[in-house]
């Protein structure tokens, strides 16, 4: 099927082609404030999606502390990342951002690029732990080339898929505030899972007002993810009614006036399935589409 006429195959699709006709390119940060909430997993599922739609994608893998992203792309070969983007920056402020995207074909009709954390060899670790965040961004022109890449990165491609680092970190406001158009916060029903992830939210969309370069408001989905309803019916019930409660603010700036905010983030939250427990492959390339319960059709 040709990229065009997939696109207008659904609904879903059709509201994609409204976002990116807005701009020039849509940015997207997938935050958790805990790990192994399903971030990760999310955001490539959704990779997946888009590109099979025909739109131009990039996944960067940000979190320099426990980078994995490439795995649920069946490990391409990385010859370099973002690590080595910084260490360009850090060099001589070159930081062309295209030296360092890999490749990645999931499918005949599933192609997109890669910017890994960094080369996963031996040496990573310690090239990580020698970033200068402090400098690079104060004084060595990380600020600036940021800007460069945002730019870039929202002509080149249609959608630009972050994966951040969790918890609370300074480097991770650029991931959450300054870089995207919209912030996916994925969270558990846990109490730290989710009062984390809350709060991140709140002070990503604070900031927003204090970056000094010309930005929109960041507008926020919450995605509870690893939900089990059906063993524990009683429960996730009650954990809705929270969500409802807790969640409503990050909603009105962009849900349109008299849709159910239940039935949102209904579609919106990922159930546990415990099959996609194990490993780090993909729903999207082998459950079959259509079906309401499969991992895929949320």
């Amino acid at each position: 099927m040709a990229a065009g006429s997939a696109r207008s195959a659904s609904p879903v699709r059709a509201s994609l082609s409204k976002i990116v006709t807005m701009s020039n390119g849509t940015i997207v940060t997938f935050y958790s404030y805990k790990g192994g909430v399903g971030r990760s997993f999310a955001l490539a599922n959704v990779a997946a999606a888009i590109a099979s739609w025909g739109y131009r994608v990039l996944c960067i893998d940000w979190d320099l502390d426990a980078p994995g992203l490439g795995h649920y792309f069946q490990r391409p070969a990385i010859k370099s990342g973002l690590v080595d983007l910084l260490a360009d920056v850090e060099r001589d402020k070159s930081g062309k951002w295209e030296r360092h995207k890999t490749w990645v074909t999931l499918a005949p009709e599933i192609s997109f690029d890669f910017i890994a954390a960094g080369t996963p060899d031996a040496s990573y670790v310690e090239r990580s732990q020698q970033i200068k965040w402090h400098d690079l961004y104060e004084t060595g022109g990380l600020a600036e080339s940021m800007e460069t890449w945002r730019a870039e990165w929202k002509t080149t491609y249609d959608f630009v898929l972050i994966d951040s680092r969790t918890g609370v970190t300074d480097i991770g406001a650029l991931c959450t505030a300054n870089l995207p158009d919209i912030l996916v916060g994925v969270f558990t029903a846990a109490e730290q899972s989710l009062g984390g992830c809350v709060e991140i939210m709140r002070r990503a969309q604070r900031a927003r007002f204090s970056i000094p370069f010309d930005r929109a408001a960041l507008l926020v989905l919450p995605v509870a993810s690893k939900f089990d309803a059906r063993e524990e019916f009683q429960r996730a019930e009650t954990w809705r009614d929270r969500f409802l409660r807790e969640l409503g603010e990050f909603y009105a700036p962009w849900a349109a006036r008299g849709l159910d905010l239940a039935a949102i983030i209904a579609r919106t939250t990922l159930p546990y399935v415990a099959y996609w427990s194990f490993g780090e492959e993909l729903p999207f390339l082998t459950e079959p589409p259509g079906r309401t319960d499969a991992l895929r059709y949320y």
